[in-house]
């Protein structure tokens, strides 16, 4: 049959197909809305003790560690390379009470790196429990059994990890609460939740309620937020916007907010009634969320607008707007709630909003250095 075509539309069959692998391999590599300048900033936390925060640069594939009165690098530690083909790029950093430092999460199917800076040389500790939860076909080439999308700190010393069910497509995701004390101990497992967009790039929005001992876990793609008992039972499950992007949760109010990029809102949600309370369009891109509980602001980065947004809580209403900022996709607030940390991609640079003076100027400093 195939003889029977002539060459040229073979040729042209062959070259097709070989531009189709192409783009896939190059959209499961790379993720063309970080790029940015210089080693490209991405996420960023801050120490509770208020010296250090970290940033993690997407580009260089790295976290550095700055100083938070000079701006002087202390450590730049480099993201270990677990699998060449796709390679490790970091795309979010937060900060992890329960494992007392950074936690960064990479675009290869969302894995997830601890990182120790108090040990001399900084150790990265790479997350991969065993959970004993295999498909029935796992001859399969193109099964990874332990892609990580999402991490949160548990209840009761406990972290949760949200393992992704992978072949071409993500199919379903499966709850992991751990302990690592010092080495990782498997305490639950949950049933597979099913996924309907199986294709994400990134962490998955996770919080966990002490109040309520739950957890809330956001699905990119489709809109969906469900409730996990401690138990890792699901609940509830509520449809919200179209692309969750981030989330904050105000535990003493009971509401969760999230961050919509594709449509450009905020969410707040009732967590007694799980319903969704209000719905606010903010800007284009929102991308991270900084709640300041104590001063009722919520802090949005809009990237696409090139502006970070101050929101009154709970009504969702805009009362500031910092502008002339180059694509800022992260956001941490300093542990004295008087510094809002930005990592700005576009200028590849660090920036400190003063969050009570509006007429402070911008702290920027600018993060230099090649990709290795």
């Amino acid at each position: 049959m195939l003889d029977r075509v002539p060459l040229p539309l073979r040729v042209a069959l062959v070259a097709a197909c070989c531009v189709v692998i192409w783009s896939a391999d190059r959209l499961r590599s790379t993720d063309d809305t970080y790029l940015g300048l210089g080693p490209g900033p991405v996420g960023v936390a801050a120490d509770p003790d208020g010296a250090s925060v970290y940033v993690a640069q997407f580009n260089a594939r790295e976290v550095w560690q700055l100083d938070t009165t000079s701006g002087a690098v202390g450590a730049r530690v480099p993201i270990p390379d677990l699998e060449p083909k796709y390679g490790l790029v970091p795309i979010a950093l937060d900060w992890s009470t329960v494992l007392g430092g950074p936690v960064l999460a990479c675009h290869r199917w969302g894995s997830q790196l601890q990182l120790d800076f108090d040990a001399t040389p900084p150790i990265v500790h790479y997350f991969e429990p065993e959970t004993g939860a295999l498909p029935s076909d796992t001859d399969s080439g193109d099964f990874d059994r332990a892609s990580l999308v999402a991490y949160a700190d548990g209840l009761d010393g406990t972290v949760v990890l949200v393992m992704a069910q992978v072949r071409t497509m993500i199919e379903s995701v499966t709850l992991v609460r751990a302990r690592r004390n010092p080495y990782w101990s498997i305490e639950a497992v949950s049933a597979p939740i099913p996924v309907e967009h199986g294709y994400q790039r990134g962490a998955w929005p996770l919080v966990a309620s002490t109040a309520r001992r739950t957890l809330y876990l956001a699905e990119p793609g489709t809109g969906r937020v469900f409730e996990i008992g401690e138990d890792l039972a699901l609940r509830r499950e509520l449809l919200v916007g179209r692309y969750p992007f981030a989330a904050a949760l105000d535990d003493a109010s009971g509401r969760l907010y999230l961050a919509d990029k594709k449509l450009g809102a905020v969410s707040s949600l009732d967590l007694e009634s799980f319903s969704l309370e209000r719905q606010v369009s903010v800007c284009a891109g929102p991308t991270s969320l900084a709640l300041d509980a104590a001063d009722s602001a919520l802090w949005v980065a809009c990237q696409h607008d090139a502006a970070v947004v101050r929101l009154d809580v709970p009504e969702l209403t805009e009362s500031r707007r910092v502008g002339a900022l180059a694509e800022p996709t992260a956001l941490a607030l300093a542990p004295d709630h008087q510094r809002l940390w930005v990592a700005e991609l576009g200028r590849g640079a660090l920036v400190a909003i003063g969050t009570h003076d509006a007429g402070a100027p911008l702290t920027r400093w600018p993060l230099t250095g090649n990709p290795p």
